[in-house]
């Protein structure tokens, strides 16, 4: 059954009617921005956990000894553990970020199953001892640690992601591989794990039982290690052509001080990455872009690869990543550190240091900071960082005018600020800075309530979030304003697969959009803006098939997007309430508003200007100028 929510609000000083619009499960996502050149690739299956049959994957086959090399250089025998207990090998590494989620629970199987089971750690691609021995400090780790450095021995054993485990028997059999438990995944991040999978295979291998589930996948970085490597003369190399790919499209965000996992500044950085690197290239994940390339646009950030970019990574992989001429390595870009605007003009610190726990969910922090300018401003540029930004996953800004403040009709209210964000930092996009002659208002006297969300790494964590504003000399020529479209009654049912949300509202005076920024949490699975023209026109502005909502993207068009007074602009989100979406916390809830990332929200929001004369208006005949009158040639007389 179709339901309509009326709210009034106001946004921005733009005064409008919103609809929310509850379409229910019935509701048909599109389909035809699913297909097509450009956009992502179904990869989903190997982000989360899954049963796998164990026939396929080895389970009671024998595991011959093998000789591993320790992290401190000796050399040990396979076979000298596990002679009076079960042995576990437990696959890790010191760069992927599923393997540092998971180290807590390896300390803690560990330390439970001491007088009961062996246990091992096998790193197959890491070779810096110094770097391998920090995270032995790091995370605890006191059991043995072999560095497999040719991945021969996980080779053998057949090894697919750097998080797999191995449970043997006193026998050498294998009686359970796959994952620890299914809290993580790629992109999937839940408070609690529902299924122990490596615990109950101990505790039925002790009790000698039969081990009910054998096999998993355990999500992870994918090794390929048994994948064939296809020779070619004309194979691409690292240098000459795929570092200048990488340096363009990758290293802002893998290198120090950024939030990449690993960094990507050398041929032996991704040289140890390569699978991992080519599956999320093929999958399109990497670098994150969301948008339907086929409509709406286009975007000045787009950060796409180009077919022939993307075939030139994988091929590079499939030849055995090899590094070719080293005389045509490219320059190193010269990054800066610290702030990538100019030097702001005032910056604020969001309360006090946060230390973010080892693992679990952590729950939305709002803090509140007032601001001390002595006047008005307008923002030019913003950025938003964190000390440790590995750990924030992304912050909102959300302003309160002072209660006298000749604007305060102005200030976006519904749900403290829910109409309008002031800043924000999200994956991938930390720093925003508006055209020539535009700002965004900052009233004195205002207060600003930071919101953040941060996310668990496998260890404790200090960090500290600050907001640089940049301002302009004086009033700006336009004022930038943030809007949104939105729904708070949110009801998706216990299982919807397939549940739609909208919300839409009049425009009562014309403006140009400059960007859009769609929002909703782990349920959300695609999104879409719309334009209703008061002459009958349609128009998609944005189109995003498959919404992730660990990258929650801005999208700034082009050319900014004129719209007139009178149009009709929608937004619509779809969610997946079902046990088919890994990263949803619980499929029997009914799945209402609100902040934390267990419920859901629909927001779509876009920054604008309006409209103040013709020159912003497309087609608008432009006034010519006037010529001036000859001047005079010659002497001239009174």
């Amino acid at each position: 059954m179709r339901r309509v929510i009326l709210a009034a609000m106001m946004i921005g000083g733009l005064s409008a009617l919103t609809l929310g619009v509850s379409l229910g499960q019935e509701a048909e996502k599109k389909t035809e921005a699913k297909s097509g050149e450009g956009l992502m690739e179904d990869g989903a299956k190997n982000d989360a956990v899954r049963v796998l049959k164990p026939k396929l994957n080895g389970i009671f086959s024998l595991i011959p000894d093998r000789t591993l090399k320790g992290v401190d250089g000796k050399e040990r025998q396979l076979y000298d553990f596990g002679k009076e207990k079960p042995l576990l090998i437990i696959t890790t590494n010191a760069n992927c970020p599923m393997c540092k989620k998971l180290a807590p629970k390896i300390v803690r199987i560990t330390k439970d199953y001491a007088d009961k089971v062996d246990v091992i750690l096998v790193n197959p691609n890491d070779s810096d001892v110094k770097e391998v021995a920090a995270v032995i400090k790091t995370y605890g780790f006191d059991q043995p640690y072999f560095l497999d450095e040719f991945a021969e021995f996980s080779t053998a054993l057949g090894t697919k992601t750097t998080t797999e485990v191995f449970l043997l028997d006193q026998a050498r059999r294998l009686r359970y591989r796959g994952a620890i438990d299914d809290q993580y995944g790629i992109g999937i991040d839940l408070a609690e794990a529902k299924n122990h999978y490596l615990k109950n295979a101990i505790d039925q291998l002790l009790a000698a039982k039969p081990i009910e589930v054998e096999a998993t996948w355990a999500p992870g970085c994918v090794l390929d290690l048994d994948k064939p490597i296809v020779e070619r003369e004309d194979a691409p190399t690292w240098f000459g052509d795929v570092e200048p790919i990488i340096q363009a499209n990758c290293q802002s965000c893998h290198r120090p001080g950024e939030g990449g996992p690993f960094e990507l500044l050398t041929y032996d950085d991704a040289k140890s990455n390569a699978a991992m690197i080519r599956q999320v290239v093929r999958q399109r994940r990497m670098p994150p872009w969301f948008a339907n390339p086929h409509v709406g646009g286009p975007f000045k950030n787009e950060a796409r690869l180009s077919d022939a970019e993307r075939q030139t990574i994988i091929d590079w992989v499939d030849a055995g990543a090899k590094s070719g001429d080293a005389k045509k390595k490219a320059k190193a870009l010269e990054w800066q550190d610290g702030w990538t605007i100019e030097k702001p003009d005032l910056e604020i610190k969001a309360g006090e240091t946060f230390t973010v726990k080892a693992e679990g969910a952590i729950p939305y922090r709002n803090v509140w900071v007032k601001t001390k300018e002595d006047g008005d401003r307008w923002v030019s540029a913003y950025e938003i960082r964190a000390s440790e930004p590995v750990v924030v996953h992304h912050v909102l800004v959300f302003i309160k005018y002072p209660n006298r403040h000749p604007r305060k009709s102005e200030e976006p209210k519904a749900f403290d600020g829910l109409t309008g964000a002031f800043a924000g930092m999200v994956p991938g996009q930390k720093a925003v800075t508006f055209p020539a002659g535009m700002g965004k208002y900052l009233p004195k006297g205002a207060q600003l309530r930071f919101q953040i969300h941060y996310t668990a790494i496998g260890v404790k964590t200090d960090v500290d979030i600050t907001l640089g504003l940049k301002f302009t000399d004086g009033e700006p020529e336009r004022e930038i304003r943030t809007g949104a479209l939105f729904n708070v009654l949110i009801a998706i049912p216990p299982g919807a697969r397939n549940h739609a949300v909208g919300a839409f509202e009049r425009t009562q005076k014309p403006m140009r959009i400059i960007g859009l920024l769609p929002h909703m949490h782990v349920r959300g699975s695609a999104f879409e803006y719309r334009a209703e023209y008061p002459e009958g026109k349609e128009e998609i502005l944005l189109d995003i098939p498959q919404y992730d909502f660990n990258w929650q993207l801005a999208y700034h068009f082009s050319e900014h997007k004129y719209i007139p007074q009178g149009t009709r602009l929608t937004a619509k989100g779809w969610y997946d309430n079902s046990t088919s979406n890994p990263a949803n916390p619980d499929p029997k809830a009914t799945v209402r508003f609100g902040e934390q990332t267990w419920d859901e929200m629909m927001i779509g929001y876009y920054d604008y200007y309006y409209v103040r004369d013709e020159k912003d208006i497309p087609g608008a005949k432009k006034e010519e100028p006037k010529a001036k009158d000859p001047e005079p040639k010659g002497d001239t007389k009174e």
